[in-house]
């Protein structure tokens, strides 16, 4: 299932954490990013029921500063895995780069 079907919009600017969210708990086993440059203002679980993740060379970055959550913490990574198993992810980048 797509990220865009929940309305994740890969502009490099809107807020997308619920849009992906809602699309990794919709029960779908992968999960595609249309390419582009998704926004996010705190960590998303990733629940065991997905197993892979397809990025289409997007780029997952936080939102800047105030526009985060407070309790987003960068050192604990973007994507929070709820899976004992495998999880592949492919050609996601995570930028934390500023």
């Amino acid at each position: 299932v797509s990220v865009a079907k929940f309305g994740a919009i890969p502009d490099g600017e809107s807020d997308a954490t619920e849009a992906i969210r809602r699309a990794f708990a919709s029960g779908a086993r992968t999960i595609y990013f249309p390419h582009g440059t998704y926004r996010v203002n705190g960590n998303i679980p990733v629940p065991p029921s997905v197993g892979r993740i397809v990025g289409m060379t997007s780029t997952i970055q936080p939102l800047k500063g105030d526009k985060r959550l407070p309790t987003f913490k960068r050192d604990q990574g973007i994507f929070r895995v709820m899976n004992a198993t495998a999880l592949v992810i492919e050609d996601l980048a995570f930028d934390h780069s500023y």
